[in-house]
């Protein structure tokens, strides 16, 4: 319920600064201050169905401990009103969020949660602020050696560090371009919290006592210091109730504390360091470097919007005005520039890379030279307004994926209020783009192109070297400072090392209090609907192609995708269809060359993607079908125009330009190697799904380490004659089938017969084609994925099947592998076929498989194995997978898993609740879809032949599931994972204590 606020409202504790309209959000924002506390809270009002709160804190690190990091883990490890271990994950078992996560920043920390239920949004804001204001940290250091860290003595003796925080960042810090990153801020923001690494130094996070810990919560977690922000269709009065009544009623006013000192502009050199790369990876042409250049201020909206621009403008594609020269002379693989925002001082980051050490003059020469030539003769206005015209596109329609729209306008008021502006300043276009246009030709891209790259006072340069020694001698060093420790210990200092460690186990190894768990709030199975969410479908057909009509209010985009099935190929073609898709929309066509091509799409579309997806039909183990997808996003004024130049592509790219395919072919496997090292589960996952069956030998093909295989063939034995050729045979399949599918997703009063009907005079698709099942597609089930939330990665080529079709395969050939990757942590998967042994998948396996991840793997892998994440997924086809996500003992992981179905078991016998892990598998079945994915997921289900019955089948076995039933599935999961196959993805190190039957190199 909505209330009529104004400025000088009392309500609830709180009263009403400034009340501001928002016309494009159709909303209100409303400013209050609570009298007490002094802490502020924003709410947008608007009539939003998912409700949103986030608490933030102003967190300014003073060194590389992490400290923040840390505290944002443990304060959700127990708090006074609920005295659980951990009711983050309680809260995963028991509630129908649609986003519950916390998350550190360089400067702030931030706690949001959303769902659309209101008593479930009220139960999760109220775990939250006791989480925050009262955790049990003062009276449990056992939770900060768990998240941060601590010694830990193995059965052998020797003495390791340990915690999940630790863990976490060794594997972000593997990255090149996280170490860029880091390096860059140091050398631009020395007398500033950015300096530090906010996440913490896996090599002076040790550095960090636990009685610093708990004074940088006392000091930086006072309400005085926090901002609360909602947003959604909510009953305010009972919302402020809660947080005035419950909680901030009893605390006190605390410190607020100011925003980060501006560094004042400086000169800070050259500077260099160092990254990891595997022993088999070639050294030449590795090296990196960037150039640092300081923005302005967070309030500058304008000119970090025109950075923005000026960024894709010079550096967004190969046929860019910084890109294209370098690429050309074959000096680097790719040119990088980026603003980076979001903080108190924007910042840019202009960076090359993969060079040769000798090259390095001349790429800078190079690169400075087009800048200046730039700055003095001029921008393409054509180039510019392009540019303007998408990223005006793509901010009024705030697609989000399956992320709550109300997360990410937290942030964008987080933005400007940490730092004393106005909560609105980030929250709509207003007549900026206008402003832009008329400024361009003024001349102001060219003066704020001299302004920061060329003349600025504030700039730095690092170079970053490619290392095969770097990561033994980290590892020497962590080693050596371990031993110098052990050896200034004393008897009794060790001790007390070993009885904190047996404390910490204990306590790790200890069940919560039944009456602990019932202070937690819960929903019931009388809270959960009983059918999942409904995506309309429409089959028809229309000028020889098959319709999918999705009538979804979409304002005036439409969503469209064309689907060629691809029925005559090999495997062997596979990996060249998926590459066509890479370079289809970036190379020349016709008479337009490729930067034309760039500059009609961004003027003219949203989004264009081309994907290659495959689709089992009803969830089978084999792949029935192959599909080819251009999928766009585009203004109803604009349809026709995006159609001519869609099918100008599909007709007239040619393939002759063998400079502009190599480069990419460079860019693709450099990014799919950075996939290994930052996500390498997937990869693991992608493997153990491979072993057997159709479907999963097609992905590793498509988007798999198979693909990554061929990528880095073509490139070691470039070939130019077979490029063209494979290129121009691949389209050729593509534009040749005889059974094309197209799916629109728009408001009910949109017409689609027109525009069907100019794609298949565009296309040249013959009339007679089948309209096969008549399926009616909808929204819903889906599998586990990390963290708990499927369909997150929706926005990945790859994962867009995934999601839809289980990318999973059986059968029987399995193996073990091993990945190697310049990192120091493991990514693991152990996976199997339920089918072979007498079971499959059913809504009952989601409920055993949320079982296993939440309250048996969390515990052993995470909490007591210090990995960053874990968890078992279970697919539509009857796979099976348990995984380990930046893990210090893969080895030990994978031996883990064996034991799933022993806990199962157990835990059935014993009477465990069902309710909340039923509840919590309903919530990860259900995630938020924008109308552009409610189109996508009907599309998968039409092809796979999912019926709506299916889906209403697959929910009510998993709401009406009981002990009996996971008890008989065990069996069938203790085979599955016994006798299934692994894959690690790690150093060589942990590799060999996995023992693999077969090592891999990226």
């Amino acid at each position: 319920m909505s209330i009529n606020l104004q400025t000088g409202t009392g309500v609830q504790g709180f009263r009403v600064t400034r009340v501001t309209e928002l016309k494009e959000l159709d909303a209100k924002l409303v400013e209050m201050i609570h009298e007490k506390t002094e802490l502020r809270l924003v709410w947008i009002d608007r009539e939003e169905e998912n409700k949103t709160f986030a608490i933030t804190f102003e967190t300014l690190p003073e060194d590389d401990t992490g400290v923040f990091h840390i505290l944002e883990h443990s304060v959700l490890c127990g708090s006074d009103r609920y005295p659980v271990k951990e009711p983050f994950v309680e809260l995963l078992k028991n509630s129908m969020n649609t986003f519950l996560n916390a998350m550190t920043f360089p400067d702030k920390t931030m706690y949001p949660v959303s769902s659309k239920n209101n008593q479930d949004f009220l139960n999760l804001m109220r775990v939250y602020l006791d989480a925050v204001f009262h955790p049990a940290i003062y009276n449990k250091p056992e939770i900060f050696m768990q998240e941060g860290w601590h010694y830990e003595k193995d059965e052998d003796g020797e003495f390791s560090y340990k915690g999940v925080v630790f863990n976490e960042m060794k594997g972000a810090l593997a990255d090149a371009s996280e170490i860029m990153e880091a390096e860059l801020n140091r050398a631009m923001f020395p007398e500033t919290p950015y300096y530090y690494i906010s996440g913490g130094d896996p090599g002076v996070i040790p550095n960090l006592t636990y009685e610093d810990f708990v004074d940088a919560h006392r000091r930086f977690y006072s309400p005085t210091n926090g901002i609360i922000f909602l947003d959604g269709k909510l009953d305010i009065e009972q919302v402020l109730g809660i947080i005035d009544g419950e909680f901030l009623g009893e605390l006190t006013k605390g410190e607020r504390i100011a925003p980060p000192d501006f560094q004042e502009p400086w000169d800070a050199g050259i500077r260099t360091a160092k990254y990891e790369i595997v022993p088999d990876e070639p050294i030449e042409k590795r090296m990196r470097m960037a150039w640092g250049r300081g923005l302005g201020r967070f309030d500058e909206r304008e000119k970090i919007i025109a950075m923005d621009i000026l960024s894709e403008v010079l550096a967004g594609s190969n046929e860019a005005y910084l890109t294209k020269p370098i690429l050309e002379k074959g000096l680097a693989e790719d040119v990088i520039l980026r603003a980076y925002d979001g903080i108190a001082q924007p910042w840019v980051r202009l960076e090359v890379r993969n060079f040769d050490r000798k090259d390095a003059e001349e790429i800078e020469h190079i690169l400075f030279g087009e800048i200046t030539r730039l700055a003095k003769e001029g921008i393409d206005h054509d180039r510019l307004e392009a540019v303007m015209a998408n990223q005006e596109f793509l901010m009024g329609e705030r697609d989000f994926g399956t992320y709550p729209q109300g997360l990410f306008l937290g942030f964008l008021v987080m933005d400007s209020m940490l730092y004393g502006g106005a909560p609105e300043q980030n929250l709509e276009k207003g007549d900026l783009f206008d402003r832009l246009r008329a400024k361009m030709n003024e001349g102001y891209f060219e003066e704020l192109l001299r302004q920061v790259l060329l003349d600025n006072p504030h700039r730095c340069q690092v170079i970053l070297e490619p290392s095969i020694e770097i990561g033994e001698e980290r590892r020497e060093r962590e080693e050596a400072r371990l031993s110098l420790e052990k050896a200034s210990w004393s008897p009794e200092k060790e001790a007390e090392i070993l009885k904190a460690q047996e404390r910490l186990e204990a306590w790790q190894a200890s069940e919560d209090d039944s009456a602990d768990l019932e202070k937690l709030p819960h929903l019931t199975l009388e809270d959960i609907e009983g059918e999942p969410e409904n995506i309309p479908t429409e089959v028809k057909e229309t000028s020889g192609i098959t319709v999918l009509r999705h009538p979804i209010a979409s304002g005036d985009v439409r969503y469209i995708r064309i689907y060629f099935d691809i029925k005559d190929y090999d495997e062997d073609s596979v990996p060249p269809l998926s590459f066509l898709a890479e370079l289809l929309g970036t190379l020349p066509a016709g008479d337009m060359d490729g930067q034309e091509i760039i500059m009609a799409e961004q003027r003219l579309l949203g989004r264009l993607d081309f994907d290659l997806l495959v689709y089992a039909k009803d969830n089978s183990k084999e792949a029935s079908s192959m599909q080819f997808v251009i999928s766009f996003s585009v203004l109803d004024s604009k349809l026709n125009e995006a159609a001519d130049l869609i099918t100008k592509i599909m007709n007239e790219t040619g393939f002759d330009r063998e400079d502009l395919i190599l480069d990419i072919l460079k860019q693709c496997r450099q990014d799919k190697m950075r996939s290994f090292i930052m996500g390498g589960h997937s990869a693991a996952m992608h493997r153990v799904m491979a072993m057997s069956g159709s479907a999963g030998r097609l992905q590793e093909q498509i988007s798999g380490y198979d693909y990554y295989n061929w990528m880095v063939e073509q490139e070691d034995h470039w070939n130019p004659e077979y490029m063209e050729k494979a290129m121009t045979e691949s389209l050729r399949t593509v534009m040749s089938s005889n059974d094309v599918t197209m799916s629109v997703t728009a408001g009910s009063d949109f017409d689609e017969t027109a525009i069907v009907q100019k794609f298949a005079e565009g296309l040249d698709i013959s009339a007679g084609q089948s309209a096969g099942s008549q399926t009616m597609g909808n929204a819903g089930e889906s599998n586990t994925a990390e963290n708990g939330r499927a369909l997150q990665t929706l926005e990945s080529n790859s994962a867009l099947q995934a999601a839809e079709n289980g990318a999973a395969n059986t059968g029987a050939n399995f193996t073990s592998e091993g990945i190697v990757i310049p990192a120091d942590i493991a990514f693991t998967v152990r996976g199997g076929d339920l089918n072979r042994y007498g079971s499959g998948f059913s809504g009952k396996m989601q409920v055993a498989a949320r079982i296993i991840g939440l309250a048996y793997l969390w515990n052993v892998i995470r909490v007591q194995g210090g990995a960053y994440g874990t968890g078992m997924s279970a697919h539509p086809s009857g796979m099976i997978s348990c995984y380990s996500y930046r893990d210090p003992d893969g080895a030990a992981s994978l031996e883990t898993f064996k034991e799933c179905a022993n806990f199962l078991r157990e835990a059935a016998s014993e009477g465990l609740d069902l309710t909340g892990f039923i509840i919590g598998a309903v919530s990860d079945a259900s995630p938020l879809l924008t109308p552009r994915l409610k189109g996508a997921i009907g599309d998968g289900f039409y092809f796979r032949g999912v019926t709506w019955e299916d889906r209403c089948k697959t929910r009510q076995e998993l709401l009406s599931t009981t002990a009996d039933d996971l008890i008989a599935m065990a069996d069938a999961i203790e085979q599955a994972l016994a006798e299934g196959g692994i894959c690690i993805v790690s150093s060589q190190e942990q590799i060999d204590a996995a023992k693999p039957d077969k090592v891999l190199q990226i």
